[in-house]
């Protein structure tokens, strides 16, 4: 006999979904599954279009074999106000070595490449992806396996041009001599050598301190403190000097970073050349620099040695600058003095032209008697000495971030003036260091990535002022983000769309996959509503059993405006001039209104020939993905499945003899199929019911799936142009639920080409006496 009765309501899924919940304590407004759905802001969800090519879409050879693709980086880019016009901004796909440019201000993305339709080619191996950075409308392009080189955009040509940065410091480490600090040795060993030179001594006060003393000098001693009244070296004075085991100033050669010790040699050409007073147009400059190096003893070998092998693999603009880093140190024949480049950071002058791109160096000699002060603009580096594998430098508004393997650090000016060569900080904010470089995300000012843990944010604290990384997936999808294999963490692709503020995150969860082969083909879209804070999925498979299927890339955010040519007419004093009767105009690009979505870079692979790529997008009525490409496509189901509910008492049974569902009314008209007329944008839903905690049919307790969604009254069409006028905009439906337990719960599923926006559904809850 019932003790009590009741109706419970569902009208909102705001919370997404939520797998950290016991069956028994499920939160309200969430759900265990939501895939292949679009969470809505007022509560409701609606079915996600199919995925499909965008209109007026061109396919573009990417010149590689399938069978290439297997092992080659698919990437895209945005390089932003290119050429320094606000009205350019191209998105920058990567095959494999190449790199295709397409305007981001028009609709069809595909339909308008730039550089005249040709590819350039980044001289690598194409299994590294690109990193890129833009900067005065030019495009820094990084990676580990080429020396980073810079874009520019020629607007009248449609040109694309490339150069290499060559990466300058000063040499701050010297060369091991093998002496102690204060030694004055009374052999000089070309080592030795190199370092005077290096602290600012010539060659001849070097010998003129020979003759004197019978020593050379120290890697303590100062040249400049050793001359007279009338600026003349003088031995005697210098040695009056206390210089300690303090070692003078180095870093007067400003030399290659990464091939230091040629850098090095070249160095010692220019001392040579000027001591020997010739230059290297002189006939006889190669002769006697040939019988020069014949004649040095061995050790000058140290000079050819010291090379960077690994690559800057990442970069970023911050504060007026470049900061370099990602390099994962690799020295070839290193001394004891030679820098681990691995927790590196790079940073040039202050940018006003391309030559500052690799000036990561101070403009005074540090070892000049003169001016040697740091200043404010100058270049230089950061070391992070406990930094592991950096993936990745992101700029906000106070400060550059830097995230690597192991940890979070920030860098930042050390006033309000921000960041100085001669002024800044570095501060480590936690240990959660990211797994994945490309799921690293900027969201307004907070940083969004995935580590091993779970899905973090750096975002600043509002009582102290400070960041803090904060796990976002503990307490809702943690399960799910576990089961996610680890490779295909690593291989996640995260983009943020401003307009929607949404992030979304691609992976493959498939268990063929191995994070080698086709490691850039993703079939799964993790989505995370940033106002909502709830997560949701979707699936987006290749059509099964077709190897030539299209798949999903990567993510393209479009602008939320394009460009449009319009015509400017040519007036003299107010009159239109004209040329052969034609009115006289200039075409130039004017910003126009667009819409901001979510693309999505498309491969198209090819048993028989080169692969091909374009762009996508949830743009398919059809309720298929792929339909454009076999006008078939791929079937996909979209899913909610329920928590559980207790009606308030998990012990005590339930019935629930019906259900109400409201939906909105999708209906908008009718076409002619087979000669009768059928409903354009139908809807369909289809329910089935769980009691006590059934998992599987074997419980005998999931009731028969039953059609949710039903037009409660024919409606008999005036013809094709008929505009499905019913009266309803919401269309509510009562459905008998058979069976009973101790909490229920419901899956949700779509019907086959059919449309869905559910609005939620009420139960009456009659709650037994027994237990």
């Amino acid at each position: 006999m019932p003790v009590s009765a009741g109706t419970k309501t569902y009208f909102s899924f705001v919370k997404g979904i939520v797998t950290e919940a016991s069956p028994l304590t499920y939160p309200e407004n969430s759900a265990v599954s939501v895939d292949n759905f679009l969470l809505k802001r007022d509560g409701s969800i609606a079915r996600r279009l199919g995925m499909d090519y965008e209109a007026n879409y061109v396919a573009h050879d990417a010149g590689l074999t399938s069978i290439a693709l297997a092992t080659s980086a698919v990437y895209f880019n945005i390089w932003n106000n290119v050429a320094n016009k606000p009205t350019l901004k191209f998105g920058v796909v990567q095959v494999g070595t190449d790199l295709w440019f397409f305007d981001m201000f028009k609709t069809d993305l595909s339909a308008n490449i730039k550089n005249s339709g040709a590819s350039l080619d980044t001289g690598g191996e194409g299994q590294e992806r690109v990193n890129i950075s833009s900067i005065n409308g030019y495009l820094i392009v990084t990676s580990k396996e080429f020396a980073p080189f810079y874009l520019e955009y020629d607007v009248a040509t449609d040109t694309v041009s490339k150069t290499t940065i060559g990466f300058s410091i000063r040499d701050l480490f010297g060369i091991d001599d093998d002496l102690t600090v204060n030694n004055r040795p009374t052999t000089l060993s070309d080592d030795h050598k190199y370092n005077l030179l290096n602290q600012g001594w010539d060659l001849t006060a070097i010998n003129t301190f020979y003759t004197s003393q019978g020593k050379y000098p120290s890697n303590a001693d100062i040249q400049s403190l050793g001359k007279d009244a009338d600026d003349v070296f003088d031995p005697t004075l210098m040695i009056k000097q206390a210089f300690g085991n303090t070692p003078a100033p180095r870093g007067r050669n400003i030399i290659n970073a990464f091939d230091r010790g040629l850098s090095r040699q070249q160095q010692a050409d220019v001392y040579i050349t000027s001591e020997l007073s010739i230059s290297r147009d002189d006939y006889a400059y190669d002769a006697i620099l040939a019988y020069y190096q014949s004649n040095l003893t061995s050790n000058f070998a140290a000079l050819l040695a010291d090379q960077e092998d690994s690559r800057i693999s990442i970069s970023a603009p911050y504060a007026g600058r470049v900061f370099y880093s990602g390099v994962e140190s690799l020295i070839l024949n290193p001394d004891k003095r030679s820098p681990d480049y691995t927790g590196f950071i790079f940073f040039t002058k202050l940018v006003s032209s391309v030559k500052d791109l690799g000036e990561c160096y101070q403009e005074a000699d540090p070892t000049s008697e003169h001016i040697s002060d740091l200043i404010d603009t100058d270049g230089g580096y950061i070391q992070i000495p406990d930094a592991a594998n950096i993936f990745k430098l992101v700029p906000t508004d106070r400060s550059l971030l830097v995230l690597a393997e192991n940890g979070v650090w920030e860098i930042l000016g050390d006033t309000d003036a921000g960041f100085t060569a001669t002024g800044y900080q570095v501060n480590k904010i936690g240990s959660i260091g990211a797994m994945s470089p490309s799921s690293i995300v900027e969201v307004e000012g907070v940083v969004a990535y995935w580590a091993e843990g779970g899905i973090y944010t750096l975002g600043y604290d509002q009582q102290s002022g400070f960041l803090r990384p904060q796990n976002i997936s503990a307490t809702t999808i943690q399960s799910l983000y576990s089961a996610i294999p680890s490779v295909a963490r690593k291989l996640a692709k995260g983009s943020f769309d401003p307009e929607t503020r949404r992030i979304s995150w691609l992976y493959n969860d498939s268990p063929s996959y191995d994070g080698y082969t086709d490691k850039f083909n993703y079939n799964r879209e993790l989505v995370f509503d940033t106002l909502l804070q709830a997560f949701y999925t979707n699936t987006i498979e290749p059509i099964s059993g077709d190897a030539d299927s299209p798949r999903v890339a990567g993510l393209v955010v479009m602008p939320t405006f394009v460009t449009v040519d319009y015509a400017n007419p040519v007036l003299v004093n107010g009159v239109q001039v004209q040329a052969n009767t034609v009115d006289v105009t200039v075409t130039t690009d004017e910003f126009s209104r667009g819409e901001s979505y979510t693309k999505y870079l498309t491969v198209l692979p090819n048993s028989a020939g080169n692969l091909k790529f374009t762009f996508s997008s949830y743009r398919g009525g059809s309720f298929t993905d792929w339909y454009t490409y076999d006008t078939a496509g791929e079937a996909y189901v979209s899913e909610l499945v329920t928590g559980f509910e207790l009606a308030g008492d998990s012990a005590k049974w339930k019935q629930a003899p019906y259900v109400s569902f409201h939906f909105t009314r999708t209906e908008t008209g009718f076409e002619e199929i087979g000669g009768g007329l059928e409903a354009i944008a139908p809807s369909g839903c289809f329910v089935s019911a769980r009691w006590d905690f059934a998992d599987h049919a074997n419980s005998g307790k999931i009731g028969a799936q039953f059609q949710a969604y039903r037009l409660l009254r024919n409606y008999i069409p005036t013809g094709v142009g008929d505009a499905f006028n019913y009266g309803q905009s919401v269309i509510v439906t009562k459905n008998k639920i058979r069976g009973r337990g101790r909490a229920l719960s419901m899956q949700i599923q779509s019907e086959a080409g059919k449309d869905m926006k559910l609005l939620g559904w009420s139960v009456p809850f009659i709650v037994g006496e027994a237990v």
